[in-house]
């Protein structure tokens, strides 16, 4: 086995931890959807009717979805704080989630790659070299194509995600207002 091979087996293993991690992130961002939704009631029931530790195990879970803020935003708490404090928590929450996005699709990038490097090492021997030239000339296609946007542009999508941001803050402070209006 090439030293090339061994190392993109070891990036593989290391991959594949944290390809578990985001999955169980997917699971619980579900998971709380699903218990915070419409239907919450239909999914609360069957959880009911599961065995005690297992529901143990889901309650903690969605707490850890729904109270520790790291996935979800929480509305209701951002109403007992100051209008400028609400700003800083919304753009830290989005500039925490932009990152993340970035990070999945550098992740998703490089996971892109290996799956075609691994498509064209399946040569022989006596074809390795040709194989080579095919292989850098479709990497080099695919980096056309795949391309991660430039910066301007990801500096567009940020603009946008931020309009985006300050109109929902705008209808947050609305919703805010009426209330205190209805209260008094």
């Amino acid at each position: 086995m090439h030293h090339s091979d061994m190392s993109m087996l070891n990036t593989r293993a290391k991959r594949k931890n944290g390809c578990k991690a985001d999955v169980n992130n997917v699971l619980l961002l579900l998971l709380g959807c699903a218990v915070q939704g419409e239907q919450r009631g239909k999914f609360i029931e069957r959880i009911k009717r599961m065995e005690n530790e297992l529901q143990t195990a889901l309650l903690n879970q969605i707490k850890k979805v729904a109270e520790e803020g790291d996935c979800v935003l929480n509305i209701q708490a951002l109403e007992l704080i100051s209008e400028d404090h609400q700003k800083a928590v919304i753009l830290a929450h989005l500039e925490s989630i932009m990152k993340e996005r970035d990070m999945y699709a550098n992740r998703l990038y490089e996971m892109s790659g290996e799956r075609e490097s691994d498509e064209n090492s399946t040569t022989t021997g006596s074809s390795s070299v040709s194989s080579e030239v095919i292989r850098t000339t479709k990497v080099s296609e695919s980096r056309c194509e795949d391309r991660i946007p430039s910066p301007s542009a990801m500096e567009r999508h940020a603009n946008v995600e931020l309009a985006s941001a300050k109109a929902e803050l705008r209808k947050l402070r609305n919703m805010i207002h009426i209330r205190r209006d209805v209260v008094t």
